[in-house]
């Protein structure tokens, strides 16, 4: 064999030569580009690691601790951070094209899954652009109520409605997965990747023929006040293409009433609300028949799909990289590949609960869930209302993290396809997360256990992960995940007291701390405006003694707080303001 090894020749030996310096030429680019970003990258992260001082332990664990709620020093990463990732995603999203050469992939062809994508429906005889069955894998259902069974409350509604504008809309306005790159990112790997690189998607780029890739019901009560109803209207203008409002007082799902939008409960309510001519928005012919359409295709492939429900209330937000995160886990964690086909070869899969990492990779991969519970394990409070007159701050912030604890914004139950509603453990949410992860954890890798309701021989509490401590989970990235207003238009009064005071205090350091998220932070995570923020605090210092009087009337109503504390905390503030501004001025009969 070395006796047929001979030297290259001369003429051999340049080529080569020659050949070396060309491809060293060409990869010199793309190594400059690469040292670019990671310096550019290093920098950053420099510049976050000391911008914001902070104290205490900011990897503290929603497992260990107290009963008791743990004050957070948190950095939050800058916008910088997000210009980084903004380019970065760009960057991947053209090689990705320039791979696939402008080819699609093929799409699922098994029963059930052979017309999920907007390119495989069905439109139907004479050209009609309206698909006949769900586009996507999954549906996301995002639930809010709006003074229910309070629509009488003009003041509180008033305050509230001001909430829902500065602080609910724009997150939900800003989430990402409504951009096409950030959506292909979510897809990547299924069979969905094709139709997304060829441009049928849903969301800022908007073509009729796909669906929302998640739907925001609100739920107001049906003798809301006229003028309240005209102003939501119009404020939910900008986001109709994938915006409900309808009148009804009855609530499906989590923590609420058993049933949902997996059993059809959810839907049908939505459904007979057409029917009753109790759909408030969108109201115009062509769109409101759209969303009929709409609603009828997510009912009918209830069984057949994903299926994602989240809880927001009107005056809370989530984090504008919330979905993407919900959505990607839910199509890795609860789509069996086994018998599914959903994902590409070449997909490859991983695993972000660090916290709940057990065993090898291998092992995660293997297991499936047939429902999960995702709650925000970090969350900003806001605490805007004060009587003490008009300010140039919006108030008061703080970041914290409740152990064992499910807060309300972002909650979301995942239900894999064969699911039933009677196969998942329902509980309120503050008691949720410790009831599953604790109570009722599974530590064998069967479906066994010594207590608990028994469904068609199954516990209720098995998911199918194991320990099943992992069927309840913190979501930790995006690394604060929810925005909560405390004010006195809230109904529960958690972590407020008299005039609108936080409970926990704080010192000037954590003062200073919460001035820079005001600067730099909330509206890169939460599209919030500091100056609309502002706005929404004096406008409720306006309406102040109007609005609190509105919500003790409006305690203790159906599917409404009735904790005593509430009541005494808004009496107490209203005798407050009475006493220094010399009692209520009480007119005269007849005028």
């Amino acid at each position: 064999m070395c006796a047929s090894i001979r030297p290259l020749s001369t003429t051999s030996a340049k080529q080569v030569a020659f050949d070396r310096r060309r491809t060293s030429s060409k990869a010199l680019p793309v190594i400059m580009l690469a040292v670019f970003v990671v310096a550019y990258g290093c920098l950053a992260w420099t510049f976050l690691a000391t911008s914001l001082h902070h104290r205490g332990d900011d990897n503290a664990d929603g497992h260990r601790g107290g009963a008791r709620q743990d004050e957070l020093r948190l950095p939050i990463p800058l916008s910088t951070v997000r210009n980084i990732e903004a380019v970065s995603r760009q960057l991947l999203y053209n090689h990705r094209r320039q791979r696939m050469g402008g080819v699609k992939v093929n799409m699922p062809e098994k029963e059930n899954h052979s017309r999920l994508s907007p390119e495989a429906v069905d439109r139907g005889g004479g050209g009609d652009p309206t698909p006949s069955v769900w586009s996507w894998p999954m549906i996301h259902i995002v639930s809010t109520r709006f003074m229910q069974g309070q629509g009488t409350l003009v003041n509180l509604a008033k305050s509230r409605l001001k909430l829902l504008e500065v602080i609910t809309l724009p997150s939900l306005m800003g989430q990402t997965v409504l951009d096409p790159i950030v959506l292909s990112e979510v897809y990547e790997g299924t069979k969905w990747e094709g139709a997304l690189d060829g441009g049928q998607h849903h969301g800022r780029n908007v073509i009729d023929v796909s669906d929302p890739v998640f739907i925001w019901i609100i739920k107001v009560d049906p003798n809301l006040d006229v003028g309240i109803l005209n102003e939501l209207r119009a404020m939910l203008k900008p986001v109709e293409r994938f915006t409900l409002v309808i009148g009804s007082n009855t609530n499906y799902g989590i923590g609420i009433k058993p049933g949902g939008w997996r059993g059809g409960e959810a839907s049908m309510d939505v459904l007979n609300a057409y029917d009753d001519g109790r759909v408030y928005f969108p109201i115009d012919d062509d769109d409101g028949d759209r969303s009929h359409r709409m609603i009828r295709r997510a009912h009918e492939a209830r069984d057949d799909r994903v299926v994602l429900e989240t809880r927001l209330d009107a005056d809370d937000a989530v984090n504008v990289d919330y979905f993407v995160t919900l959505q990607r886990r839910a199509l890795r964690t609860l789509v069996d590949r086994s018998i599914s086909n959903y994902y590409d070869d070449r997909v490859n899969d991983y695993d972000d609960y660090d916290e709940n990492d057990r065993g090898s990779d291998e092992y995660e991969r293997s297991q499936t869930a047939r429902w999960l519970y995702w709650c925000p394990k970090t969350h900003v409070q806001w605490n805007p209302s004060s009587s003490d007159g008009a300010s140039d701050s919006p108030g008061m912030l703080q970041v914290l993290q409740i152990p064992y604890t499910c807060i309300t914004p972002g909650l979301t139950l995942g239900f894999a396809v064969g699911t039933r509603e009677k196969d998942v453990p329902r509980y309120p949410h503050d008691k949720l997360f410790w009831e599953l992860t604790v109570n009722h954890n599974i530590t064998g890798t069967r479906n066994k256990a010594s207590a608990g309701e028994v469904v068609d021989g199954n516990d209720v509490h098995d998911c199918g992960l194991y320990p099943s401590s992992r069927c309840a989970v913190y979501v930790q990235h995006p690394r604060v995940s929810a925005f909560r207003s405390r004010s006195l238009t809230s109904a529960g009064m958690n972590n407020i007291e008299t005039r609108g005071k936080p409970s926990l205090a704080t010192d000037d350091a954590y003062d200073a701390f919460a001035s820079r998220l005001w600067e730099h932070t909330i509206k890169d995570h939460f599209g919030i405006e500091t100056e609309r923020a502002m706005e929404a605090a004096n406008f409720l210092h306006a309406n102040y003694l109007g609005t609190i009087r509105d919500n003790l009337r409006g305690q203790c109503n159906h599917g409404h707080s009735c904790k005593i504390s509430s009541i005494e905390k808004l009496q107490c503030t209203i005798d407050v303001l009475e006493e220094e501004s010399g009692g209520v001025q009480v007119r005269p009969r007849g005028r």
